[in-house]
């Protein structure tokens, strides 16, 4: 069987939370594995934090300051493994806000490949709350998510409001559209988020700009 929590300090879904260190305590003895691919925080953390197994208990130190009034999701994808058996918490999430309340609306859709209309697993779906379409070379996003195997995606836990929506083919790994090899898609007007909403995306990759002749 898979791990399972007994104790969180602070609690899972704390609310004006400004705690520097978490602590979960697991019924098992635990070990973490491939956490740099696994772990997922949304919104971003520019310095992620350090993340250890003592015994049963997974140590979550914050080394990056906090945005106001912001709902957070760790995810650790499939990285929490029992010691013995190796047996995953699959999408073991911790989620905190440091606003009153816990944000919980969601986004969610599937990303196709705009030359043949198939499913791409392993894509970024970003969303900004600034609306300039040069946000993703510039800037990492207010929330994301990456998309299954079936090209599909869900972002949690956002706040009501308007946003820019991008997905990215993220080559390097630094949530930033700046490389020739990576694809991109994008909504073409802004997405207003009152409720749960659906938003289905086509990925294409620009054409490299072409070398002209200006003088000879």
């Amino acid at each position: 069987k898979s791990p399972r929590v007994l104790k969180y300090h602070p609690d899972s879904a704390a609310t004006n939370f400004k705690a520097k260190e978490i602590k979960i305590e697991f019924n098992k003895f635990i070990q973490l594995s491939d956490l740099q691919k696994q772990l997922f925080i949304s919104p971003p953390m520019h310095t992620m934090p350090d993340v250890q197994t003592k015994g049963k208990i997974l140590v979550i130190e914050l080394k990056d300051s906090l945005r106001k009034n912001t709902t957070y999701v760790l995810n650790f994808g499939k990285s929490i493994r029992d010691y013995t058996e190796g047996n995953i918490a699959e999408n073991f999430q911790y989620i905190f806000s440091t606003g009153s309340y816990i944000d919980t609306l969601k986004l969610s859709g599937v990303v196709k490949n705009a030359f043949d209309m198939k499913a791409e697993s392993d894509v970024l779906v970003m969303i900004y709350d600034v609306f300039d379409d040069s946000v993703p070379y510039k800037k990492v996003p207010s929330y994301f998510a990456r998309t299954n195997a079936d090209g599909s995606y869900t972002i949690s836990n956002i706040r009501a409001g308007t946003y820019k929506v991008f997905a990215l083919k993220d080559i390097n790994a630094n949530y930033l559209y700046d490389s020739p090899e990576e694809s991109i898609a994008f909504s073409d007007s802004l997405i207003t988020i009152k409720k749960n909403t659906k938003l289905d995306l086509t990925l294409f990759k620009e054409e490299p700009k072409k070398q002209k002749l200006l003088k000879a």
